[in-house]
């Protein structure tokens, strides 16, 4: 699997944050609440655990991971920097169209929500990096697919 392209995690981060704009310009009453970004935290540190076990796999200590639990724990880790980068772009995007009405005490409660959440997915967005470069195999220990014909019957 190829590693994580940090320069095009910013593709979807940039989508995002016009998606964002155009929302809160069309919907400005929208309310961000701070409990989006402990959804992200919760995720990370679920992450970061199973991306422990992984490390512990790779080191042949005493786990219960497997390789096919290593590529589903790189998957989950690849999918979580691609979600957490389009959510931060949106979050980034919505603050920016926030600003006009930030007179207003409803405004700035949502922008709030809408800070804690961003770093929610800042936190996820980190350490999905971290726990899917953990997850690289090294190429000597790849091993070429066998085809099963080297099995002799009894």
């Amino acid at each position: 699997m190829k590693p994580l392209s940090l320069p095009r995690l910013l593709i979807p981060a940039t989508i995002f944050a016009a998606v964002g704009v155009v929302l809160l310009l069309v919907f400005p009453t929208i309310m961000f609440t701070p409990f989006t970004g402990l959804i992200f935290v919760l995720v990370a540190a679920t992450l970061f655990y199973f991306g422990r076990k992984v490390v512990a796999f790779k080191e042949k200590e005493d786990t219960s991971m497997t390789a096919t639990g290593a590529m589903n724990v790189a998957m989950f880790a690849y999918s979580s920097a691609w979600v957490s980068a389009a959510t931060i772009g949106f979050f980034v995007g919505a603050l920016i169209s926030m600003t006009r009405y930030m007179h207003a005490d409803y405004v700035r409660a949502s922008m709030l929500g809408a800070v804690l959440s961003g770093a929610g997915a800042i936190i996820l967005l980190i350490v999905a990096i971290i726990v899917e470069r953990w997850c690289q195999l090294d190429d000597d220990d790849e091993q070429p697919p066998s085809s099963g014909l080297e099995q002799k019957a009894g």
